[in-house]
């Protein structure tokens, strides 16, 4: 990510480097996060929350997307049977 940063001059990652924290976790979710990893850190379940905000934003713009597909394929079977198709 830093190299990244430095490729694309992505001042704001640059300048808080040193406040960026590497832990373990075993999956998207808060609770997955290591104690011995972050118990030094108090302000970090607060980042940990708005990550999982950000995170959950962009799920629901996926999930609107998928639903809006499935209301289009249920258009078009009662409008136009013989043009729908699945799989």
């Amino acid at each position: 990510m830093f190299q990244q940063a430095v490729k694309n001059d992505w001042k704001a990652i640059i300048d808080n480097k040193s406040k960026f924290l590497l832990a373990h976790s075993s999956s998207g979710h808060k609770h997955s996060l290591r104690g011995e990893d972050i118990k030094n850190f108090p302000r970090i379940s607060k980042l940990i929350l708005m990550k999982s905000h950000l995170t959950h934003c962009s799920r629901e713009e996926t999930a609107s997307s998928e639903v809006k597909a499935l209301d289009n394929f249920f258009t078009m079977l009662q409008t136009e049977p013989n043009r729908v198709y699945y799989g």
